[in-house]
């Protein structure tokens, strides 16, 4: 999708539910909604949609507990959310790509993370002073290579796949299997000033451990203004804060100068040394107030 259709544009959310959900939940639910939600709220009788309803279907969402009803917005590219209960765990949901367990939590802000997704729109993780934080997308790759094409970028960092199709096929991976699923990753840092990406930044999972990793690379134009402090230090306070991790990591090698002062500045503290693929990496760790015990 083009940068220009990244809107979301959902005018009328329709829902249809089985008799196994109360007329009173599902009332109470709608309310709520109504309270935030300017568009219109429509319940559905059949799973069936018009032709005039299917023509708009990108301003429409669909909210069911039905199989029938998944099966039609499933075909007709309509985006869903699927409401699960015990009324109805033993249907076929397989390609139901969103679920939730409670319809309280079937707020607007849900419904528009829900359509983004779908249609392929990055969220809009944080905003700092000078910068968006934002999911990556298929349209960044040039302005990704031209981050990475200073050398001084991968001396201390994985650069990219020298075909950019390569590329092109991990970051759609990346978005399906990794925001998709842990809902964080690593995420593009656009500059305000100009709409451009000028780097990268956020927490990932590594293998073999248990606490999620600050991961950050500036492009060389934009360092040793503060961006990668400002940008860094708003990805840890989310991820304390609305992601719930207690402690977040970093790895660096021993020689890199430059992340040990930015680490310092953030309020990391050292933990221990680690050999990763045979380079010796200084490990430390953000935990807030939390006093660290040194291994």
């Amino acid at each position: 999708m083009r940068k220009a259709e990244w809107n979301v544009n959902i005018s009328e959310i329709w829902y249809s539910f089985s008799d196994a959900v109360s007329s009173e939940e599902i009332d109470s639910w709608a309310r709520k909604l109504s309270e935030e939600f300017s568009g219109k709220i429509r319940s559905m009788q059949d799973c069936s949609f018009s032709d005039f309803v299917l023509k708009k279907s990108r301003e429409i969402f669909l909210v069911t507990d039905r199989e029938c009803c998944y099966e039609t917005a499933y075909q007709e590219r309509i985006p869903f959310l699927l409401y699960l209960h015990e009324g109805n765990r033993d249907a076929e949901f397989s390609k139901a790509p969103f679920g939730v367990l409670s319809l309280d939590a079937v707020d607007l802000v849900y419904i528009e993370s829900v359509y983004k997704r779908f249609y392929g729109i990055p969220w809009i993780i944080l905003e700092t002073d000078r910068c968006i934080i934002r999911e990556i997308t298929e349209e960044d790759l040039d302005e990704l290579y031209e981050v990475y094409d200073d050398p001084a970028i991968t001396r201390y960092t994985e650069g990219l796949y020298e075909d950019r199709e390569e590329e092109r096929k991990f970051i759609r991976q990346y978005i399906e299997k990794v925001y998709s699923f842990d809902g964080f990753g690593i995420w593009a840092v656009i500059l305000k000033e100009t709409g451009r990406l000028i780097g990268r930044a956020g927490l990932a999972w590594r293998e073999g451990y248990d606490t999620p990793e600050l991961g950050y690379v500036i492009g060389v134009p934009y360092q040793r203004k503060g961006i990668a402090t400002e940008v860094c230090k708003a990805i840890l306070s989310y991820g304390t804060s609305n992601l719930g991790f207690q402690e977040i990591r970093v790895l660096f090698e021993a020689e890199n100068t430059a992340s040990l002062k930015l680490c310092q500045k953030l309020g990391f503290k050292r933990d221990k040394s680690v050999i990763l693929s045979d380079k010796k990496m200084e490990q430390y760790i953000f935990a807030g107030d939390k006093k660290i015990e040194k291994q």
